[in-house]
C-alpha cells in the first residue's frame, strides 16, 4: 500500500495579529487628575516621613496604607486615614497584615494605636463617593505639612523629647 498525502480540508488560520494600543493621553498640568495625582504623592510622602514601619522596627521600603479606601474621596486624602508599614506588614503576613490578615490589623490597631483606631472606627461607615474636591487646594495643605514635618524628629517624638528644640536651652 502506498500511502498518501493527508490534505487539509480547511486552510490553517492566520495568527491574529496584537492590535496596536492607543497612546494615552497625557494629563493637562491644570487638570483634576493631574492636582489629584500630585495630592496622592504627597500625601504618600507624608505618611512615610514617620521613617520606620508602624508595627515592626523596620525602616526600609516603606508603605503608606490607606485605612479607608482611597475611593472615599472625603478621608483619601487626610493623614488620620493613613499608617506606614513595611512591605510584609502591608501585605504579606497572614497574622497582622493589613491586606493579608485585616482582622489581626485591627485588633493591633485597637491594641496598640487606640486614638487612631478610634478614629477608623467613627469614619469607616460614613463613606462618601462622587463628591468633588478641590485638590489645588488641598495639594497646597499638604505641601504646607510636609514643609513643616520633614524637619520633625519623629525619633524624639517617641523618646517623649519636643521635637522641634533645637538645643537644651530652646535657642
Amino acid at each position: 500500500m502506498q500511502q498518501t498525502e493527508l490534505k487539509r480540508k480547511t486552510p490553517p488560520r492566520a495568527k491574529a495579529k496584537p492590535k496596536p494600543r492607543k497612546p494615552r493621553r497625557k494629563q493637562k498640568k491644570g487638570s483634576a487628575s493631574a492636582w489629584k495625582k500630585k495630592c496622592d504623592k504627597l500625601w504618600s510622602k507624608i505618611i512615610r516621613l514617620r521613617g520606620r514601619c508602624l508595627i515592626c522596627p523596620a525602616t526600609k521600603h516603606l508603605q503608606a496604607h490607606h485605612l479607608i479606601r482611597r475611593n472615599c474621596v472625603a478621608y483619601r486624602h487626610d493623614l488620620q486615614n493613613g499608617v506606614c508599614l513595611c512591605p510584609q506588614c502591608h501585605r504579606y503576613n497572614n497574622t497582622c497584615s493589613a491586606h493579608g490578615a485585616p482582622w489581626g490589623f485591627e485588633k493591633w490597631m485597637e491594641d496598640n494605636q487606640p486614638e487612631q483606631y478610634r478614629w477608623w472606627v467613627k469614619h469607616r461607615n460614613r463613606i462618601i463617593t462622587g463628591q468633588k474636591m478641590c485638590y489645588e487646594a488641598i495639594h497646597y495643605d499638604l505641601q504646607a505639612i510636609y514643609d513643616k514635618e520633614k524637619n520633625y524628629d519623629w525619633t524624639a517624638r517617641t523618646l517623649g523629647v519636643p521635637p522641634w528644640q533645637e538645643n537644651e536651652h530652646g535657642d
